[in-house]
């Protein structure tokens, strides 16, 4: 079973690959153009290939493989998959989004005067304890869907709550350490941001693949390892005038 308090291992284990500065040095150029780009929308197509790049790296976990860390060696399969990932997180994160709309609507729009500073007060007590609630339990249940998706490559897989819960709170203890190491591996790269330009650079290098080992393991240890690699769903055709 994985020790999902060993943090050094997770945040280190990507330098005992002996190609580790070509696939750090890629995801790091990936992760930023896609942080600068995003605002012109052409930054999205990176967010979806890093999601399939953690796709493949989640699989290597399960399937045991030494240096899981993948190579950029496929643009297209990883552009296929992240695709069907970024929708899933778009849909978990509708909560999020909506809600956080409106917090800001109120904010903007009724908080001069008595009255309107209390009702925006009010629904800031009760919304962050729900968005915190909600959080906790659908960030790891995303988690697990994309350990599904590694042996199973349909997006169905997200949407099956009631499995997904029920996996959850078959493994609570896991769950426990999940969030423990998300918590401290969110500590360190604060710390990162705080340092300039080495700091950011490490951050833009690990960011991937830190978030992409945790979530392996964690599928590793709630649906057990892959025997063998499962086979990737067909390209679809491209049409051209």
């Amino acid at each position: 079973m994985p020790n999902f308090m060993d943090i050094v291992r997770t945040l280190t284990y990507v330098f005992d690959d002996p190609d580790w500065l070509s696939k750090v040095g890629i995801t790091a150029i990936i992760t930023a153009l896609s942080i600068v780009l995003t605002p012109l929308f052409i930054g999205l197509l990176g967010w979806v290939a890093l999601a399939g790049y953690t796709v493949e790296l989640v699989r290597n976990v399960r399937l045991g493989v030494h240096d899981p860390l993948p190579r950029w060696d496929d643009y297209n399969r990883y552009i296929a998959s992240g695709f069907q990932i970024a929708t899933a997180v778009i849909v978990y994160s509708l909560p999020n989004l909506v809600l956080g709309c409106v917090s800001s609507f109120l904010t903007q729009n009724m908080s001069s005067g008595l009255i309107g500073s209390t009702l925006v007060l009010a629904f800031s007590c009760c919304l962050l304890p729900i968005l915190l609630i909600y959080n906790l339990i659908t960030v790891p249940m995303l988690a697990i869907g994309v350990g599904r998706y590694c042996e199973d490559p349909r997006i169905n897989v997200f949407f099956e709550f009631s499995f997904l819960f029920e996996t959850l709170r078959q493994h609570m203890d896991k769950v426990l350490q999940f969030w423990l190491a998300a918590i401290v591996i969110n500590i360190v790269f604060f710390i990162c941001t705080v340092i300039v330009v080495i700091g950011w650079i490490v951050l833009l290098a690990l960011l991937i693949p830190v978030y992409g080992m945790l979530t392996g393991r964690f599928a590793l240890a709630v649906l057990g390892g892959l025997k063998s690699k499962p086979p990737q769903p067909p390209p679809q055709p491209i049409y051209r005038r």
